[in-house]
This record gives C-alpha cells, structure tokens and sequence, in this order.
C-alpha cells in the first residue's frame, strides 16, 4: 500500500489539477466511466454546473482537468460492487486531450492493451492490482495487422497481481507499441510455482522499440528486433527462473545498461553465459549482476565485449559483480579469463577465489578502478604493478583476504586498500609519507619500516598552468592519495574535481587540479604546499611555480670542488630528471635539487667523450676550456639550465677566486626566446592565442595544435586524406584542392575537366556562382522593397 501512495503522489505531481468545468463531451465520457467502475458516492453534484466535481483528488482517484474543461489524465480505483463490469479501451477513446490512464484493482476486457486509444494519449497506462492474465488475454493477430493503428504510448506500468495467474506468458507483440516497460510484482504474493515468461514473436517486419525494460520474469526475455538502442534492462528472477534461459542474453547488442537480481536472495542462479555470445559492435557498457551466482562450466570469456559508449559522460564502462556466494569461481580460482577491451571499473566483492589473478593478464589498459574485497584470496599478493600494460589504473582494492608477501614503489601510483591482509615487508615511500597509524587502508598490516617511521624524502611536486582552462595541474611522486594530504595558505586556490588538462601529455601518477579564484591579474602562477602530517625530520613545504610560466632563474653558481657545482636561484625543480645544466657545452650531471638550488657534478667520462668527439684543429680550445672549469675559473663561459625543456642562458663575466663564487653581467638581460622587455618579464602570447584549438608554449610563442589543427595560429584544418597528384591541402576547409584533370577527395580519380577544380566536398563557388550570390543578394531586398510599395499604395 505504501507503494501505491508514492505512485499516487508522483502521478499528480506531474499535473496541474483545475476545478472548472467540464466540457460537456468529456463530462458525459467521464460520467459514463466512473458509473461503469468507480464509486460514485464519492462525488457531489455542483448546483452551478449541473455537473459533478470530478476534477481533481477523491480517495484514490485522481482526474486531472486543464484550464479548458478538458481531461487530461484519469486514475481511478475498480469499485468493487462493479466488479462484473469490465473496462474497455472505448471508454477512454472518447477522450480527446487525454494523455494517461490509470486503474486499479482493475478487471478489462479482452485485447484492452491493444486500444483503440486516443492519439493524445502518448504518456503511460498503469493498471495495478488486478487480474494479470486478463492484460495479456489477447488475439495475437491484432498484433501483427499492421492495418489496426496502434497508439504508441511511452510507458506500460504493471504493479501487482502475480499470484493471481500462477502461468503467464507475455507475447512480445502485445507490448511492442510502448517505449517504456514496467512490470512490478509489488506486494504480490510469489510461489515457486508462479511463471511470468516472454516469447519474442516479432520479425523483421513488426519490430519493438523499447527504451527501458524492467521486469520480474521466469525467463531471459529475448530483444531481437528492436529499433534502436535500449537504454536499460532490469530484472528481477521468480524462483521458476528457466536457467537455460540466459544464452537469451546474447540478443542485448543494443542494450546499455543491464541489472540482474533475484527475488529470492538464497537462490543460486546461473552467470548470463549468453553475453559471452554477443556479437562484436555491441553497445553494452554497464552490468551488474545482484545474486548468487553458480560454478560456471567454464573459464568466462567477455572479450567480445566491446563497446566504448558510456551511459552518460559520467558513467564508466562497468561490470559490478555484488555478492555472488562462495560458488562463483571455476575450479577455485578467479572464474574469467579476459573482460571486455574497454571496461574501466570491474567490482568483484564478497566471493570466493584462492588466488590473484595476475592483473594484466585479465584487465586491458582502460581499467582504472579494481576491487576484489572479501573473496579470500589467499597467495602472494602482485609485488610490482606493471602500469606499461595498465596504464590507466587508478584505485585498486584487496581488502579483507588472505594475501601475504609486499608491495612495492609502484603500487604508490594508485589509491590501493590492502587492509586485513596477511602482508607485510617495508612500506613503500608513498605509505611512509601519507598515510598515519591505523589508516584504514592499511589496517592489520604490519610493516618493517614502522615503528618508527622514517623520514620522508620521496615527494618531488610539479606544477603546469593550462591558459584556456585556468587550471592548475599538481602531479609528480608521493604527492599525495587525496587533497587532504596537503594544504595551500593562499585560500583563493580551489581544488577542481575535474582534472581535464587538454593538449598535455598523460600523467602516469595521481594528480591534483585548482582554480585561481582570486581578483589579481595576472593569475600568480607560483604557490606553496605544506604537508601537515609527514614523519619527523621530513620536509614539509615546497614552493612551486608553473614551469611553463617561468624562466629559470639564476643568481650565483659556486664552485664547490673541481667537479661540482652549486647553482642558485629560482624557479627550478625537484625532479632531477627534468633539469639539464651545461657550461660551454659540458653537462653537469644533477645529484640534487629543489626550487631555489642545483648540486651538479662534472663527470670525467662526459669531459673525455667531449674531447674525443672534437676535431684535433680544436684541441686548443677544448684544453682551455678543461682548464677554466677545473681550476674554478668561469671567465667567459656559458651556463645553461634547463628546466622542462624551458632554458635560461647566464653570461659570466667575473669571478672571485678566493670562494669561487661567481657574480653575473647585469648591463644586459639576454632574454629566452618568447620573453622581452628590459627584465625578460613580458611573456609572449602565441599567434591568435592558437584560436583555443592548441596549447600556447608561453616560453617561444609557438603554438602545439590539436590533432587535426594546423598553421602557426591552428587556425587551419588538416586534410584527412593525402591530396594526390601534386594537389595542395586546403587549410582553411581542410580539403584537397585537386590540379587539373584529377578529382576526389584525395585528387585520386581521374576527370575529363579541362580547368583547375577542388573535390566535390570541398569546392568553392565558381566565378558564375558568385555572380549568382551577387545578384541574389541586390535582388532580394529590391524585391523587398518593392512589396512594401505596392502595401503603401
């Protein structure tokens, strides 16, 4: 009863309830139908009107009346006194505003799914609580004369009734005028005896078009034979379940979203076996399947599982396995052997496997979320997660099982839970920084490296500055699982869920995105980040600055040995591996870093490799060269360093011997390429700002186009094909313009043209048909004019 209440106010929600009144040809309709089924008791005669007050909300029954007398939707309960008479559809054809029709404890006539309804009434049929066989009481002929009209209704709601009819087969024929399928067993009573199955009786030439099924049933109801995708199927097994019938799933090609549950939570039923059986070029993307599932016969194969269309933008490609029992594994072990190439979040909880899977072997590289919580999995966990096969992976959950042996660096590049495990070993650099004692993802492991904890040395941040999105992008090593791991003092940076940074390469690590959301112009593109929480003796703050914004700067260099270097400045980085430092051409190779100083050291093996490649007309200078470095001498020299591809070139002019300690040339700024004025403060813009088709390399003013882009602005189009024959790609249009005697897209097929011409798709008007334009364009407003003369006149 509480259902039917929720229904009864989602029904009038919908509708805007009028008092007024009736116009006559609907209120002698309505009179009609409410003496034939309902109680008229409840109404009172209006002395104004003559008429009854049958719009709006009496007990159960509900009539919605527009603003014109006209009704627009009817629900009404089946008196029980009039049970003997049945409903028909020609009670409700005489309704022409009508829009949807509800009953309940409803008793029809034969065929009343089949209307004849009004043309209006497009919206649903809800019949509650009545004998379910005499909806599908039918002459299936009806169904296929195409010759009858069959109002095409969005939704079918069937609540209740089950029990009343233990056999029930529901043709697909009868049903396929409605988009929307809703059969609910509601508060019905369910035996093993009670059957509700579908036969798909359509063909090529009488075709369903279902949007949503959902349904109880006794077996897999086949969809062969519908037009256009189905959005979603859910359903729900009666213990009468036709376990041979799941090889009917590999009719859902065109179904997005499938959900599966049983009605009795003990029953075991079988894994749909048939998806393994879909066609390729199917549009499946989400599964979930909510029952205890049997032993296959079979390793599971869905490979063939190969759509890439989400449900929505924000839905992943999903298979959700909720538990399914302790019999679901092939032999003891995990029960697939591949899942489909494009599936990103696999959910397997609850179940029952001896070992891990090796991860690459089953998932492709679009998976991103793993979880295999409380399956007892037993065995050595995956020490190294190889990410050159699962690049994308991102969060990865072994809760709750048995697993020993431990985990290593890679595993810092995930959000990983391998809480009440048998593992052990040294934590990895990532755990060691960011994650306290008793943290819930590593609860009852117990590490070697503990207690106490060492320092944290492994954090080495980056920062990027997209222009068109205004984000900022955080990504590097150990930076942190999650935002709460660090904070910025400047409030005016907020944390942006949406991590899209378009036109740069892919980060391979756990990133972080903000906005500037402050009123300082320009955006100030250098901050810093303070980890509250790390061990003792860690570094806890680190200052940034968008690589891409800045030059490196460069204050002193100062010779600590004949080998090494200590440079100081600014806007440099953590990451060794991004920094390159040259003095005349000789690297000095990184032992340390961090934003304000460099620590480099000559190699011997470089110097001799230097000199071996130099032509022997040019020992002289090579040995002056050795010299000036060795004996901490700079005068004359260049250094160079290098940050992410981002160079910054010092001129040294004077040295003091006695500290080596260099000073640097301040008559002049050598600015960077893309840098000017007095200081090399101004930052160049890129052409047309890349006609936001590109990202704008700040540092040389030189536009990155998108794919498919082109020009020193991306303003141009690629062509798509090669153009063929000496012929030349339109940039503008992006389309081969072809040379004489060739056309074609690609300028590949010969023609008997005599004159230059562009491919079919491409081509611009000739000289003709801009004459034609021209002409059109005086002739038009003369016209114009003209007819406003003759108004006047």
């Amino acid at each position: 009863m509480g259902r039917y209440f929720v229904f009864l106010f989602v029904f009038t929600l919908f509708f805007n309830v009028f008092n007024s009144q009736i116009q006559k040809d609907d209120y002698d309709c309505l009179n009609k139908l409410i003496v034939k089924i309902a109680n008229l008791s409840l109404y009172k005669l209006n002395s104004t009107t003559k008429q009854y007050d049958y719009c709006g909300i009496k007990n159960n029954n509900v009539i919605n009346c527009n603003t014109d007398g006209r009704v627009t939707d009817i629900q009404l309960t089946h008196f029980a006194n009039k049970a003997t008479n049945l409903t028909s559809a020609n009670d409700y054809y005489c309704f022409p505003f009508l829009k949807s029709i509800g009953v309940d404890s409803f008793r029809i006539e034969k065929n009343f799914i089949y209307g004849p309804f009004p043309d209006t009434l497009d919206k649903r049929i809800f019949l509650l609580n009545g004998n379910l066989l005499s909806v599908f009481n039918v002459d299936l002929e009806i169904g296929f004369n195409n010759s009858i009209k069959r109002t095409q209704i969005d939704t079918f709601r069937l609540t209740g009734g089950v029990a009343t009819s233990l056999n029930t087969t529901v043709y697909m024929s009868t049903i396929s005028h409605f988009k929307n399928i809703e059969f609910i067993y509601g508060t019905s009573v369910i035996t093993n005896k009670t059957n509700f199955k579908f036969e798909n009786d359509l063909n090529e030439n009488k075709k369903s078009s279902f949007k949503e099924f959902t349904s109880y049933c006794s077996n897999i109801p086949p969809l062969n034979y519908n037009n256009g995708t189905i959005d979603l199927v859910t359903l729900t097994f009666l213990p009468s379940f036709d376990k041979e019938s799941v090889s009917n799933f590999s009719s859902y090609s065109n179904v997005l979203d499938l959900t599966l549950y049983s009605w009795d939570a003990n029953q075991v039923f079988p894994f749909p076996l048939g998806l393994s059986n879909i066609p390729p070029g199917n549009k499946l993307v989400y599964i979930q399947i909510s029952y205890l599932i049997d032993s296959p016969p079979h390793l599971i194969d869905l490979s063939n599982l190969d759509s890439d269309t989400g449900v929505n933008e924000n839905n992943l490609n999903k298979l959700i396995i909720d538990s399914p029992g302790n019999l679901f594994n092939f032999n003891g072990k995990f029960p697939f052997s591949s899942l489909h190439k494009n599936l990103e979040s696999f959910n397997f909880d609850n179940g029952n496997f001896s070992e891990l899977p090796k991860l690459e072997d089953i998932f492709k590289e679009k998976i991103s979320v793993i979880s295999l919580n409380n399956n007892g999995i037993g065995g050595n966990v995956q020490t190294t997660l190889d990410f050159n096969k699962l690049p994308n992976l991102k969060v990865l959950k072994l809760k709750k099982n048995k697993l020993t042996g431990s985990i290593d660096e890679s595993w810092c590049r995930v959000n990983f839970d391998i809480s009440n495990n048998l593992i052990g070993g040294e934590a990895p650099s990532c755990v060691v920084c960011h994650m306290l004692d008793h943290h819930p993802y590593i609860r009852g492991i117990n590490f070697t490296n503990w207690n106490p904890k060492p320092p944290c040395t492994s954090i080495i941040p980056n920062l990027m500055y997209h222009n068109s999105s205004g984000l900022f992008l955080i990504y590097g090593q150990d930076i942190g699982f999650s935002f709460s791991n660090f904070y910025i003092l400047d409030i005016s940076y907020k944390f942006s869920f949406s991590c899209v940074v378009p036109g740069y390469p892919e980060i391979d690590n756990i990133q972080f995105c903000l906005n500037y959301t402050g009123t300082d112009e320009p955006n100030p593109f250098s901050f810093n980040i303070t980890y509250p929480n790390l061990p003792l003796g860690s570094r806890t703050t680190f200052e940034l600055a968008a690589y891409n914004m800045f030059l490196p700067l460069v204050n002193k260099v100062i010779m600590n040995s004949n080998e090494s270097l200590t440079i100081v400045g600014r806007y440099f980085a953590y990451n060794k591996t991004v920094i390159n430092v040259q003095v005349d051409g000789k690297t000095c190779t990184i032992e340390s870093c961090d934003f304000n100083e460099i620590k480099c050291k000559f190699s011997n093996v470089n110097n001799n490799n230097n000199n071996n490649n130099n032509n022997n007309n040019n020992n002289n200078n090579n040995n002056n060269n050795n010299n000036n470095i060795s004996d901490g001498n700079f005068n004359g020299l260049n250094v160079i360093v290098q940050i992410m591809n981002v160079s910054s070139q010092i001129c040294i002019s004077k040295c003091n011997d006695d500290n080596y300690e260099c000073e640097f040339k301040t008559e002049r700024c050598n600015c960077s390429e893309g840098w000017e004025g007095d200081n090399c403060e101004t930052l160049k813009r890129c052409p047309n700002d890349c006609s936001d088709a590109g990202i704008c390399n700040h540092i040389t003013g030189i536009c990155s186009c998108n794919s498919g882009r082109t020009q020193d602005d991306c303003s141009g189009f690629e062509c798509s094909l090669d153009c063929l024959n000496d012929s030349k790609c339109n940039y503008t249009i992006g389309k081969c313009n072809c040379m004489l005697g060739w056309e074609g897209d690609d300028c590949s097929i010969q023609s008997s043209s005599s004159s230059f011409s562009s491919s079919s798709s491409s081509s611009e008007p000739s000289l003709s048909e801009s004459n034609k334009i021209l002409l059109s364009v005086l002739l038009i407003p003369s016209l114009a004019l003209l007819g406003l003369i003759s108004f006047l006149i």
